[in-house]
């Protein structure tokens, strides 16, 4: 559709595929293709809102920021491509989340609260 963005955080985009190019300081690139087949807002009911993760990017380890103190059950981290790579559980959930055995890529934390409410957190893997 001839979208294009220099900037690391997206908003608005509408369903389609998209092509993206993450480019390091050093000049090395890695692409990747991104279907986007429907969109729900950051608002949606049920969703989560107070969950953050730090730093972004990360290479070893990344921390779950949760200051509602919500009481979260489990998490599960998806490729690009939407494979399963990882699983935390409900204790892990609460520490630094470990990631260095994760190749460089994107990522998606899906978390879910003991109320059924989820959060889909993206990360970068260096």
């Amino acid at each position: 559709n001839g979208f294009t963005a220099s900037t690391e955080d997206i908003s608005n985009l509408k369903a389609g595929v998209y092509t993206v190019v993450i480019t390091s300081e050093s000049g090395c690139t890695m692409t990747m293709t991104f279907e986007i087949k429907s969109l729900i807002s950051a608002a949606e009911p049920g969703q989560i809102a107070a969950l953050r993760l730090l730093p972004n990017p990360a290479n070893a380890q990344i921390q779950l920021e949760n200051p509602a103190n919500l009481h979260l059950l489990a998490g599960r981290v998806l490729d690009a491509r939407g494979r399963l790579v990882l699983e935390f559980s409900e204790t892990q959930l609460t520490g630094q989340l470990d990631i260095e055995r994760l190749p460089a890529g994107l990522f998606n934390l899906h978390v879910m609260s003991e109320k059924g409410q989820w959060q889909v957190l993206r990360f970068v893997k260096q």
